[in-house]
């Protein structure tokens, strides 16, 4: 039988390895501080040289199972204690290992969760951001530095940290936000991974807007107005549309 690790303790394991009355503290983010004793844990086993606490009828609750069964009281088997090992997530400077990107990062690149041992979350903050997509955070730096830390379509250069470039895959395959990671794209920036969402992925429909603009621009030249051709755009729409 297991007893709570907590030094001092030696309540029956709950979860955790902790007795119920430590487990409650360790989930509410508390300390783990010495349980108060109720007027039932006062007492000892009545067996001689049982160090138990009380359960009902002068007995522990291993003696009392002997007693309300009619058998032979017999001395309690010795409690194991079971040794905390140390735990493997951590290296020796006191970084933590992602599960994802299998890299040692700071403590503070994880996010909470109290359901973990820790009260961290297994992968990193990035790794958690990414496993909609499939992959982890070096994948994506992989991808971004391959395009130069500039969007796909517009060029524009955004941070590796901080205004981060969106994974784009095709919703043909996946739909809504998740991927299988086969179908991913590269990378874009906000303003272009939302038009090309509104405009629904389609090609036809993109030339179309492309020709629009192109036709419609305005040269501010001495108040001129001159509308610009766009043969390359039109072909392209000639072709898509006999396709």
């Amino acid at each position: 039988m297991d007893i709570c690790y907590f030094n001092g303790c030696n309540r029956q394991v709950s979860a955790r390895e902790l007795c119920s009355g430590h487990y409650q503290q360790w989930s509410a983010g508390k300390r783990l501080v010495p349980l108060r004793r109720s007027k039932s844990h006062a007492r000892r086993c009545g067996f001689p040289d049982c160090e138990r606490d009380h359960y009902g009828n002068g007995y522990c609750q291993f003696h009392y199972r002997q007693d309300y069964e009619g058998r032979m009281l017999t001395p309690a088997p010795t409690r194991r204690v079971r040794p905390i090992q140390p735990d493997q997530r951590y290296g020796d400077t006191g970084l933590r290992l992602c599960s994802r990107c299998n890299v040692f990062l700071s403590i503070d690149s994880f996010g909470i969760n109290r359901a973990t041992p820790d009260g961290r979350h297994y992968a990193c903050r990035e790794c958690q951001t990414l496993l909609r997509f499939n992959i982890n955070r070096l994948q994506y730096e992989t991808m971004w530095r391959k395009q130069g830390g500039k969007c796909k379509i517009c060029g524009n250069v955004c941070p590796a940290h901080g205004d981060r470039l969106a994974v784009d895959h095709d919703h043909a395959c996946c739909q809504e936000d998740r991927s299988c990671g086969r179908c991913i794209r590269g990378l874009l920036c906000m303003p272009c991974n939302t038009a090309i969402g509104m405009l629904k992925d389609d090609p036809f429909q993109i030339l179309r807007a492309a020709e629009y603009l192109l036709e419609s621009k305005t040269i501010p030249a001495g108040k001129v107005r001159r509308k610009m051709k766009a043969p390359l755009v039109m072909k392209l729409l000639r072709d898509a549309s006999g396709a």
